[in-house]
């Protein structure tokens, strides 16, 4: 499955932002009420802060670009209509018991669990993205937080942990692609201009 350019290049950002942050976030220590920050964990909340805002605004910007059309709406949300959601119980039940002995579709027989898959990362990074912000306004200068932030907190929290689900399982697919030798990564990190 080929991807246009723009595609690409959110794709890639989205990816290296969520896992800065990602990575960065076992890092972050909150200050307690009434304490001050120290310089570093000042830092890391500024960095944090700003790449996941950059995190944001890029997944906000791939959803404008991907579901404007009607083929990216379906590629990526399936299951949001009745073919699409048929689809995606066909390939579910012709292609799962062959993952349990490596038996992998190429990726262009497999639309709908692979849009699927894509459409929950992307729901993800908003909804964190989303929690993140509302973090960002509602969390007192000395990690101090009324008991709706800490429902949100709570929130971010899981979906962090959901993330990294995510991001595992999508990697291990991906490699798993790549051996069966379905060439996927290097053309989906491929920034140059599209082949025409």
């Amino acid at each position: 499955m080929k991807h246009e350019r723009t595609t690409r290049i959110l794709h890639f950002g989205i990816a290296a932002s969520v896992l800065f942050q990602m990575f960065g976030e076992k890092l972050i220590g909150l200050p307690a009420p009434d304490h001050p920050k120290r310089v570093i964990d000042a830092l890391l909340i500024g960095l944090h802060e700003g790449i996941g805002s950059i995190a944001l605004i890029l997944v906000c910007v791939y959803l404008l670009v991907v579901v404007d059309e009607a083929s990216g709406r379906e590629r990526l949300f399936p299951w949001l209509h009745a073919a699409g959601r048929n689809s995606l119980w066909l390939e579910m039940c012709r292609d799962m018991p062959g993952w349990l002995h490596g038996k992998i579709p190429p990726p262009d027989e497999s639309h709908a669990v692979a849009g699927t898959i894509h459409g929950l990362g992307v729901a993800l990074a908003l909804f964190l993205g989303l929690t993140g912000s509302m973090l960002f306004i509602g969390i007192g200068p000395h990690g101090n937080m009324t008991p709706d932030i800490k429902v949100v907190w709570e929130i971010h929290r899981t979906l962090d942990t959901m993330m990294w689900i995510f991001v595992v399982g999508h990697a291990g697919m991906a490699l798993a692609h790549e051996f069966r030798g379905h060439k996927m990564l290097l053309e989906m990190f491929s920034l140059g201009k599209d082949p025409g």
